[in-house]
């Protein structure tokens, strides 16, 4: 097996990793609380669905990482590779300016951060082995 698609399939992996994390731990801790709080109803409505949007991308791009890396990495999967490498970069980002902003630790960039870099890398060293090949 090519580095490309070990780099791909540890995406993937620490993707559904996370988007289990998110859905059973993350459901109690953050969700039930908000759901009972004092919140009008439409605030908690809109937030539970923001919070299951996520849920649909992790799992989403999950499946499309071990998809991908279970397959033949090519130039056709490039773009959705880097589109996910570019929407974790940025999901990162968000959790560590918003700890900075709020001075509170909010942790989810330690796993967000590798897939981004993976997802990448994997598109990087398939390029670099493509052009070896020709």
């Amino acid at each position: 097996m090519n580095k490309s698609k070990i780099a791909i399939l540890m995406a993937g992996g620490i993707n559904l990793v996370t988007a289990l994390i998110h859905t059973f731990l993350g459901q109690s801790d953050l969700v039930k609380p908000l759901t009972g709080s004092e919140l009008s109803q439409q605030i908690i409505t809109e937030l539970t669905s923001v919070w299951h949007m996520a849920t649909i991308i992790l799992f989403v791009t999950s499946f499309t990482l071990l998809r991908i890396g279970r397959a033949m990495v090519n130039k056709r999967s490039y773009p959705i590779l880097e589109l996910i490498a570019l929407l974790y970069l940025l999901f990162s980002l968000s959790f560590i300016v918003m700890s900075i902003l709020r001075g509170v630790f909010a942790p989810q960039w330690i796993l967000l951060l590798p897939i981004a870099i993976l997802s990448y890398t994997g598109v990087k060293l398939n390029q670099k082995n493509s052009i070896y090949e020709n």
